[in-house]
């Protein structure tokens, strides 16, 4: 878009404000014996994040004319220059179409453009020029899969090689102990996939949002646990 980044700041956070956005989270992206409203109740140590954490960070926005496409079809917004958002936003709007007419040499009175983009030009703004499906080149990402989703924290630029490997992609692997009737489960252990690493909230940040869940009973922890701490013994001498 030929907008400086405060314009394009503008007309995102307006966007997004306007949006009329549904809270879900894909039941399929939490694999394990575990159902995931159970997950969102655990616990866990000031070294790892909790249930109620990975609840926010799983969940996607998506814009309510999308939400019986969300997997398939890419949020879109059309742009014209009788609109009918805040004049300073409108000002925006008709600046780029003229430049956009200017360059095209006819007469642009709207545009059709993905709200990813929108949120992408943004937050890369040095990267967003030339967004290409070439294997090699960059592209819009979902850390979520589901290309409804204009949740900012889940949106990224880069190569169409890493966004297929994506796919496949397991997601975060969490080592759990489960909950009783009593007491809810505890997390022990989250680990970042591998497109997630260097990035941060531990790596967890670029990750994708899936999750392998692993369950031990109070035996095993405890065998692991004894077994850790002679092993480190051990190493000392």
């Amino acid at each position: 878009m030929g907008l400086n980044d405060d314009q394009a700041t503008l007309l995102m956070e307006e966007m997004l404000e306007k949006d009329e956005c549904i809270e879900d989270i894909n039941g399929g992206h939490v694999s394990g014996c575990i159902t995931k409203e159970e997950l969102w109740k655990m616990t866990s140590s000031e070294k790892e994040p909790d249930g109620i954490w990975f609840e926010k960070w799983m969940t996607c926005h998506i814009a309510a004319d999308y939400a019986k496409s969300k997997a398939t079809y890419r949020a879109a917004i059309d742009l014209c220059r009788t609109g009918h958002w805040p004049k300073d936003v409108q000002d925006i709007i008709k600046l780029f179409l003229d430049k956009k007419s200017f360059i095209e040499k006819r007469v642009i009175k709207s545009v059709h453009l993905h709200k990813s983009h929108i949120i992408l030009r943004s937050q890369y703004p040095s990267s967003f020029t030339g967004l290409s499906r070439t294997k090699n080149e960059n592209c819009a990402s979902h850390f979520c899969d589901i290309a409804g989703c204009i949740r900012p924290e889940h949106l990224v630029i880069e190569t169409t090689g890493v966004n297929n490997s994506r796919y496949n992609c397991e997601g975060v692997t969490l080592f759990v102990r489960l909950g009783s009737e009593t007491s809810p489960g505890h997390i022990i252990q989250a680990t970042p996939c591998p497109h997630g690493l260097n990035s941060g909230d531990q790596g967890l940040k670029n990750s994708c949002r899936k999750l392998k869940i692993y369950a031990q009973d109070q035996v095993s922890i405890d065998y692991f646990v004894k077994k850790n701490k002679k092993f480190v013994k051990n190493n000392k001498k």
